[in-house]
């Protein structure tokens, strides 16, 4: 556990080095982000193979060394593993340079890292304070639940497609990820909510958080329904599996969202600040939503990521600078005491270092 505690103080350390430097600003972002991404990728893409990794990935990526090309769309009649074709074709195409399993995670590792890096750059006001959020809560999964993670990295890839209203392209990388994990066709709406703006008043923000409790249960009801029909995926209808949802998540995300309206409260926001309001509210309700289902739990990560922008936005929304600073150092102690609990409750049995030491 120490290991993964001082991995981050060493993150934030550079972060602090980096912003005393004499250099533009953009600049300071950008070196700080290369270097966070570039330290994480060392960790995540070259881990033994022996831990972070459901042994489903390795055994599949060594199968698809031996199904002709001629057949490859036909893998299901080779193979006894449910996925998607997008994925299987992909695992083929990578034994093309090499039949070592070690690639497969240096390859995703390189296109969700890359993915994020690309996201915070674009998006986040505070790369330092997005990055220690994103190490606390998604880093860690992104460790085991590979086919996903790489899903939600093309929906990143998608996002600057809706900002500039390129529905084309939009779609384009939208099929390709729904090769990959058909859950991702749950981010698909992200491209016509794009253009509603919500106005923020205490009014809005009651309605909605009501509204998270009330749809709880007919979510569920309909995803039972539609799932039920997606290849291989009808298995999380009633399994206890891996996933990001839990009732302490959504009070947490409950806390940020009421932050953002309140601060956002009469002040202009762009289109896309808003946008990431709006994905963390859809967040919540599956969130909630989720809370010992599983299927709503993974789902929910397609919109959970917005947290790393709506912190930070909430925080350029505060006039003064003790409450900046004050807003700052809690949310980094709310994650730090989750990061703990989480180690100490489960998260030691799926990450490849146990201490300093290896």
């Amino acid at each position: 556990m120490d290991f993964y505690f001082i991995q981050l103080f060493l993150i934030l350390l550079f972060g602090g080095y980096v912003s005393i430097l004499p250099m533009p600003l953009a600049k300071k972002r950008k070196v700080f982000l290369i270097f966070a991404f570039l330290y994480l990728y060392v960790l995540e893409g070259f881990r033994s193979l022996k831990f972070g990794g459901d042994p489903w990935y390795q055994d599949l990526y060594r199968a698809t060394s031996w199904i002709p090309w001629s057949s490859i769309l036909y893998w299901d009649k080779y193979l006894y593993f449910k996925s998607e074709t997008g994925y299987v074709v992909l695992n083929k195409c990578l034994n093309l340079i090499s039949n070592n399993v070690q690639f497969l995670y240096i390859f995703i590792s390189a296109v969700y890292l890359h993915s994020m890096y690309k996201y915070l750059k674009s998006c986040s006001v505070m790369p330092i304070l997005s990055v220690f959020v994103f190490y606390v809560v998604f880093w860690f999964q992104s460790f085991y639940v590979l086919r996903q993670y790489l899903a939600i990295a093309m929906c990143l890839y998608a996002l600057p497609f809706v900002f500039q209203r390129n529905l084309k392209n939009f779609a384009v990388v939208m099929v390709l990820a729904f090769t990959i994990h058909q859950s991702c066709i749950v981010f698909a709406p992200v491209y016509f909510l794009y253009n509603y703006k919500i106005k923020l008043n205490l009014k809005y923000t009651i309605l909605f958080l009501g509204a998270c409790v009330a749809m709880m249960m007919t979510l569920r009801v309909i995803m039972q329904f539609s799932f039920g029909f997606l290849t291989g995926y009808d298995s999380y209808l009633d399994e206890e599996l891996e996933g990001d949802g839990n009732f302490k998540m959504a009070l947490v995300y409950i806390f940020f969202f009421v932050c953002y309206a309140l601060f956002a409260y009469k002040k202009r926001e762009s289109l896309e600040e808003n946008l990431f309001f709006k994905m963390l509210g859809i967040a919540i309700i599956l969130q909630m939503a989720g809370t010992g289902f599983v299927l709503m739990q993974r789902l929910n990560l397609y919109y959970a990521i917005s947290i790393l922008v709506v912190i930070p936005n909430t925080v350029k929304m505060m006039k003064h600078g003790w409450m900046k600073i004050g807003f700052v150092s809690f949310t980094m102690s709310l994650y730090m005491y989750i990061m703990y609990l989480d180690f100490v409750k489960d998260r030691y049995q799926i990450v490849p270092y146990d201490s300093i030491l290896f």
